[in-house]
């Protein structure tokens, strides 16, 4: 089969509609948990980034989430409401999303210039044989994305907030949850 730039926007594309809808869903359970006084995740210490391709443990007191085909996972601050299933989480609280998905047909060159033409990297952190990793701009805020690639998939991880001000307050919590990617578990 041959793989396409437009095949893989459309993807996105869907993957983004999936998002929104999984997005209000979490939005009506976090007004549950923030009613009971749910608390900030706490900033994680933050380690360098590995090109490795194994897939690093979960701090304590985070959970793992895994994408829709139970291939790819993330771990997110235990505070952050996950949506089972479906590679979602969020925080109302933070006004933040992270989601992690499998790219099951594409080339991984082809991936990384699709990724980076879309989201339009503000600043690269590596890009190699093994790792794509990077900052962007969304209209207020910034977000923090990652792919692997293992063999005939990538894993790919974003997190981002609506404001600036909290991603750079939680940038070390959020890169440490895009630099968790890899293969599930």
């Amino acid at each position: 089969m041959k793989f396409t730039n437009e095949s893989l926007l459309q993807r996105m594309m869907l993957f983004s509609d999936l998002l929104l809808i999984a997005l209000f869903l979490l939005a009506l359970a976090e007004g549950k948990a923030e009613a009971s006084g749910a608390q900030q995740p706490k900033a994680a210490t933050h380690k360098a980034v590995s090109s490795s391709n194994t897939t690093p443990a979960a701090p304590a007191g985070w959970q793992v989430i895994r994408d829709h085909d139970g291939k790819c996972q993330i771990s997110i601050p235990g505070e952050w409401t996950a949506v089972a299933g479906f590679g979602m989480a969020s925080s109302t609280k933070l006004k933040g999303r992270a989601a992690v998905q499998k790219d099951s047909e594409s080339n991984w060159n082809e991936l990384k210039q699709t990724a980076k033409s879309i989201l339009k990297p503000t600043t690269v952190f590596e890009e190699s044989a093994s790792l794509l990793y990077f900052e962007y701009s969304i209209v207020k805020g910034k977000g923090f994305y990652t792919a692997r690639p293992y063999g005939r998939y990538s894993c790919i991880a974003q997190v981002d907030f609506d404001s600036a001000e909290t991603a750079e307050k939680y940038s070390t919590t959020a890169k440490q949850m895009v630099e968790s990617v890899g293969k599930a578990h």
